[in-house]
């Protein structure tokens, strides 16, 4: 057995995080295809004695290791793939073929929610221990050694797993973020609707409703008394100015263009100090208006 440096395999796992697009797919299948062959020893020898062709493994090697084309749409399926082609070293003990297998396992374990991680395990521990056996049936001791492999073949496989679970719970992280981050966003723009519909109606429909109730009046009183009609169309003229410098107002907040470095509205907003005002233009259309008026100075 070959020994090959752990983060070789993490920095090779962590490359093909990003599985959907053609050159990362394109990229592991070159690398576990060169990796499964230069860690093979050229070894051919069966364990029931004889040998097998050189060109064998190659090509079962290129052959099987196509299935990471679907690694990202069929994790799952391409595991187990991988797990059966595991199985060769119990025929071939010194041709191990483990780079596809431990890529199967990153991809499972980084989009995997707990669905089949029993299946998962089971199949991996069997391709594992076929690795281990096969190389320590040509010790001294097999069992020994069958256990040692195996619990060098499972720490192994343990960091990649986890190294996929952190970049699935990093991914989860980033949706989560991302829908909470909609969420308040939808639920500022319901509050800014809101907040103009109520500076249109305080504001703009008051102004306009006055405008109307002056315009009947001058309607009513012009051809009967038209010397009564002129009060009125001065107030229609004044809360036409009113309406447009509220519309201004609300304009000027929505753009945002009018706020000076203190951070208030160049455009004055309406105060107490303007309903006399707002009285006078009401009994100028013709109505009978009593203000009554108490108000705190602070």
């Amino acid at each position: 057995m070959h020994v090959v440096p752990l983060g070789e395999l993490l920095w090779l796992t962590e490359a093909v995080a990003d599985m959907e697009t053609l050159r990362a797919r394109a990229g592991a299948v070159t690398v576990a295809v060169a990796l499964d062959l230069l860690v093979w020893n050229g070894a051919v020898g069966a364990v029931a004695g004889g040998s097998i062709a050189w060109w064998l493994p190659v090509a079962a090697v290129a052959l099987i290791h196509q299935s990471l084309w679907w690694l990202a749409s069929r994790p799952y399926a391409v595991l187990t793939a991988q797990c059966a082609f595991a199985l060769v070293s119990t025929v071939v003990p010194q041709w191990q073929p483990f780079s596809g297998l431990l890529i199967a396992t990153y991809a499972v374990s980084s989009r995997s929610r707990g669905r089949h991680t029993l299946a998962v395990l089971v199949g991996l521990g069997v391709a594992l221990l076929s690795h281990s056996y096969g190389s320590a049936r040509l010790t001294l001791d097999p069992l020994r050694s069958t256990v040692t492999l195996l619990a060098l073949w499972g720490a192994l496989a343990i960091a990649v797993w986890a190294v996929g679970a952190r970049h699935r719970r990093t991914v989860d992280r980033a949706v989560a973020a991302g829908e909470t981050l909609s969420a308040q966003a939808r639920a500022g723009v319901a509050h800014e609707r809101l907040r103009i519909a109520r500076e249109l109606h305080d504001g703009v429909c008051g102004a306009v409703t006055a405008i109307q109730l002056q315009a009947a009046g001058a309607s009513a009183l012009g051809p009967t008394h038209p010397e009564a009609a002129g009060p009125s169309l001065v107030a229609i003229q004044s809360s036409a100015e009113r309406t447009l410098l509220e519309l201004r107002r609300v304009l000027g907040d929505l753009r945002r263009d009018s706020v000076d470095e203190s951070g208030a509205s160049s455009i004055e907003a309406p105060s107490l100090d303007e309903i006399p005002q707002l009285v006078e233009l009401a009994r100028a259309a013709g109505l009978h208006v009593t203000l009554t008026q108490t108000v705190d100075p602070l």
